[in-house]
């Protein structure tokens, strides 16, 4: 079984309808996570100890993320690494945990960066980032709590803005709205399932 864990409304809402269209509700476990790094982390730590372990073969946060590089709206990706970003720790070991690259079940040469807030293009100009990554708000977090628990995670994402675009939250909210469905990104999550890409 999956656990899929989406962390907006509008996100779990298409999921679970591309689930009934598709009768997968006997494979994947679908949850509302939540928005931001705390809130994400205490919430999936919830769920995973209050259920059966046993059964889930992997845990997987699927939905929207901001691209860069050459990822356009639209593309889906799987990254393979997350860590965080735009982020300043001391150089103490105590705070080794927050500098961790997490590797995930995904395929993609593409870094995911997990941030505090919305990532904008000046962000990326002050650090004169030019690589072809995502941004999102969870998934650092999520990956020590399935570390913890000894999960795997796939982490599964619609292209839905460029930070660099002028009109960026405009942008999130229009093309957010008018996605149809999550059917192509949920056939990718299952083909995970079993002997895994």
């Amino acid at each position: 079984m999956i656990l899929l864990l989406t962390p907006m409304q509008s996100e779990y809402d298409k999921f679970a309808e591309s689930i009934s269209y598709y009768q997968l509700e006997d494979r994947i476990y679908l949850r509302l996570l939540a928005v931001g790094k705390v809130e994400a982390a205490v919430v999936a730590m919830d769920i995973l100890q209050n259920m059966n372990r046993e059964q889930i073969e992997f845990v997987c946060i699927a939905g929207f993320a901001a691209g860069t590089g050459r990822l356009k709206q639209g593309d889906i990706v799987f990254p393979s690494v997350t860590l965080n970003g735009f982020v300043t720790f001391p150089q103490d070991p105590i705070f080794a945990p927050f500098y961790k690259k997490y590797h995930l079940l995904g395929h993609d040469e593409v870094l995911s960066f997990t941030s505090d807030r919305f990532v904008t293009a000046q962000d990326l100009e002050e650090i004169q980032f030019h690589e072809e990554a995502i941004f999102d708000m969870e998934a650092t977090s999520v990956a020590r709590v399935c570390e913890h628990f000894g999960k795997p995670l796939l982490l599964a994402k619609v292209i839905s803005d460029n930070p660099q675009h002028p009109n960026n939250f405009s942008s999130f909210n229009d093309f957010v709205a008018g996605y149809p469905n999550f059917h192509d990104l949920l056939q990718g999550i299952v083909s995970y399932a079993g002997g895994r890409k």
